[in-house]
């Protein structure tokens, strides 16, 4: 087997680091410390995809990230400018139209937006130490990226559902056996199985062709039943809502909706998060911290659970939205919001 980093995208400055496999073009996110989901890595992606349908010599994609995780979210830095395109939703839907198989191998953090990038994969290989959530409700926001749509067609309306709405992150185990994975193995295997995979499948599998198990009355039962233990009753119903428009409309309308239902929640919280982290500078760091948006928003106090700083991922039960990335005390190896 030939493994050669490709040239034209050898570029120092590049945030996807793409080698070759023979037929196979493995492409690893390269943002440390949490890979964040920012503009150049969505470019770059999208370039990557649209190079590949016209090179016959390419029989497939990998897409993983380098380092500690696959993807921990979006970039926190973009939340205060205008979008830039391709958003996380558009670069979704050119992955599942391509013409090629993509395929996402997923290991450490596959959180927000990274997630929903897999989610749009054809295929899915993860490795056994992998956590996956949509914790976006603990922000005050809803899934942007399309996983309101692709979640329930996967694991069914109510699994997908909870999963949303509590922000709960799910060990490699229970998402394979929700039916989010197509295998499970050891990290050290995981390129290498994403590869044969890619080389072994029919063709790319899309998710928008499957019909989400349970439809409009499992999401009414589980509401139903899950009512007294739902925070962020607005975000709650926003988010419930974007997966029930989804259930009656092709992918691309139900993209819009969802979107629609993400912009009307995320308008007031840019201003409330920039507003305190403006307020509460904290003197002395040395240099700058990238940050992914992840999770934790307390309905009253605006509190944050899940948090990324000085190039490795913490986890704290609270702190201030304006606190952090700066209120860190360990690890951040289990549940999302969890100590």
């Amino acid at each position: 087997m030939t493994i050669a980093v490709v040239p034209e995208l050898a570029d120092d400055r590049s945030e996807l680091n793409v080698t070759r496999h023979d037929d196979i073009l493995v492409a690893a996110i390269n943002r440390p410390p949490v890979n964040a989901l920012n503009f150049s890595v969505r470019l770059e992606i999208s370039r990557l995809i649209a190079d590949a349908a016209i090179d016959p010599t390419i029989r497939g994609i990998v897409l993983t990230g380098a380092g500690a995780m696959f993807c921990a979210g979006a970039d926190i830095a973009e939340f205060s400018h205008p979008p830039r395109e391709p958003l996380t939703w558009q670069l979704a839907m050119h992955i599942e139209a391509s013409s090629k198989p993509v395929l996402a191998a997923l290991h450490g953090n596959v959180f927000g937006g990274g997630l929903e990038l897999a989610l749009a994969c054809h295929y899915r290989v993860s490795s056994c130490e992998a956590w996956l959530a949509l914790p976006e409700v603990k922000i005050g926001l809803i899934p942007g990226g399309g996983g309101t749509q692709r979640l329930p067609r996967l694991i069914g309306v109510e699994r997908a559902a909870q999963a949303m709405l509590t922000g709960a992150a799910l060990s490699a185990a229970e998402a394979y056996d929700a039916g989010m994975l197509d295998a499970v193995v050891e990290n050290s295997q995981l390129v290498g199985e994403a590869i044969a995979l890619a080389r072994g499948c029919t063709g790319p599998r899309r998710t928008c062709d499957r019909e989400a198990a349970g439809g409009r009355h499992a999401l009414a039962d589980y509401l139903a039943d899950a009512k007294h233990d739902l925070s962020f009753a607005k975000v709650g119903r926003a988010c419930s809502d974007a997966i029930e428009a989804g259930l009656g409309l092709a992918i691309a309308q139900g993209q819009r909706v969802e979107r629609a239902f993400f912009e009307q929640v995320a308008s007031g919280l840019r201003h409330v998060f920039f507003a305190e982290r403006a307020a509460a500078k904290v003197p002395g760091r040395a240099s700058p911290v990238r940050t992914a948006l992840l999770a934790g928003l307390a309905a009253s106090s605006r509190r944050t659970d899940v948090l990324v700083a000085g190039g490795r991922p913490r986890l704290r039960r609270s702190c201030r939205l304006s606190e952090w990335p700066d209120c860190v005390d360990r690890p951040m190896n289990r549940r999302v919001g969890r100590e």
